[in-house]
Parts: C-alpha cells; sequence; structure tokens
C-alpha cells in the first residue's frame, strides 16, 4: 500500500485540520491547491500517497473522499448539497444527456424537479451488464446460516433481521 511508504506531504496538516472542521475534501483541497500555487490533482495524489484520502475511478477521472471525516455544520452541508445539484444540471446540459428545455419542464416542486432529473441521471447510470431492463418484484435477500437460521436482509434498512427457519 502506498500509505506505507516514508513519504510525507506538505498538504496534509492543512487537509487533517480542514477535515476535522467538516470542510468537505474537494473545498479543502481546492484552498489548499489556490494558496500552494498548485492543482487540486496534484495536492489530491499526495495526500493520497500519504493515506489521508480514498480514491475510485469514474469515467477516466479519480474521485477522492477522505479516510476519516466529521459531520459538518448544516450550512456546510447545504451548500455542498447545492454544488451536487448545479453540477448535476450543468453535467446534463454540458454533456447532451439533457436540452435546458427538457430540465425546464421539470420546474415546480423541488421532488418534481428531482424527479424529472431522474432519467438523465439513470441514462448515465444505467446497469451495463444487461441490455433489456428487468424489475424486481421483491428487495429482500435471504442467507441460510450453519445453526439453520434465515438471515433476511432489506436494502431500505440498515441491520439485518434474524428470523426462525
Amino acid at each position: 500500500m502506498a500509505s506505507q511508504r516514508s513519504y510525507t506531504s506538505p498538504f496534509a496538516s492543512q487537509f487533517k485540520s480542514a477535515i476535522r472542521r467538516g470542510t468537505p475534501a474537494s473545498v479543502a483541497v481546492e484552498n489548499i491547491a489556490s494558496r500552494q500555487g498548485t492543482t487540486m490533482n496534484q495536492v489530491f495524489q499526495s495526500l493520497f500517497k500519504v493515506g489521508l484520502v480514498f480514491r475510485q475511478k469514474m469515467n477516466g477521472q479519480w474521485i477522492y473522499w477522505p479516510v476519516e471525516g466529521v459531520k459538518a455544520k448544516s450550512t456546510i452541508t447545504r451548500t455542498a448539497q447545492w454544488k451536487l445539484w448545479q453540477s448535476f444540471v450543468d453535467w446534463a446540459v454540458a454533456s447532451g444527456y439533457a436540452t435546458p428545455e427538457q430540465i425546464c419542464s421539470g420546474k415546480g416542486s423541488q421532488q418534481e424537479f428531482i424527479q424529472s432529473l431522474r432519467k438523465f441521471f439513470n441514462k448515465q447510470f444505467s446497469s451495463t451488464t444487461s441490455g433489456s431492463s428487468s424489475r424486481r418484484t421483491s428487495t429482500s435477500t435471504s442467507t441460510s446460516t450453519s445453526t439453520g437460521r434465515t438471515l433476511r436482509y432489506h436494502p431500505s434498512r440498515t441491520r439485518r433481521i434474524r428470523r426462525a427457519a
């Protein structure tokens, strides 16, 4: 693992301090990069090498999130949520998945707007395992254990429920 090497990051203390305050990782890195005169990518790579962030490649680009984080103040989370939706709408129009008119047709309540954007989201992130779409009738799964009990798991619940076999 890269974090086992004797690499140090000049951005580590600033990043850890910002994360402890509840600052989203991308905002913290953007601030560090602008102050240090470097790119966000260089800061994130440095933080990854010292094990302060995880990463996942999405469409050829790395996305990063902190190894440790704290719940932020509501003002920070509202701003992050706004940026999420703004970025999604920007992406939908810029990528050609939606026209401004299509997005405008979903105006109304927040719920109606989100519902109208769902088709563009699903188009981008649909499953690539099968050309046809199918719908499961049951969302729960079950597993038998060595004791003869059946564990039932429902995705909307956060814990397993044990039932006798």
